[in-house]
């Protein structure tokens, strides 16, 4: 039997954390909902919380990195987040730090695009 995998997106802003989760067929991440932020550990117990609510396994955090490349001010807070997340779960979830410089230009490109083009060009 296949183990479940459940997959939380985390968006770390400095005032809120933006959660989404995958659906069932583990193919989408929709939204789950706000979290205001209080601090490193008030966000790990608050995240925390929606891990074991949901039966969590990974949790990908986007990292603000520069245009550059460079990890900035921005960027290091959310590791340290990252960090703080790993030493509390340990083994039990697995934390994927992904580069989020430019998914919202991706996913308006997507977006934008007709989804099978050869119909989109029939009369």
């Amino acid at each position: 039997m296949r183990r479940r995998i459940a997959r939380t997106g985390l968006d770390v802003g400095s005032k809120t954390i933006g959660v989404a989760m995958t659906d069932e067929a583990e193919i989408a991440a929709h939204p789950l909902t706000v979290l205001a932020r209080t601090g490193t550990v008030g966000d790990t117990v608050a995240v925390g919380a929606l891990i074991d609510a949901h039966a969590i396994t990974d949790v990908v955090i986007g990292m603000p990195f520069e245009l550059s490349g460079k990890l900035g001010h921005r960027g290091k807070r959310v590791l340290v987040f990252a960090n703080a997340l790993r030493e509390a779960f340990g083994d039990r979830v697995q934390c994927h730090e992904v580069d989020e410089r430019f998914t919202t230009a991706e996913a308006s490109a997507c977006c934008s695009r007709p989804i099978c083009p050869a119909r989109s060009a029939r009369p």
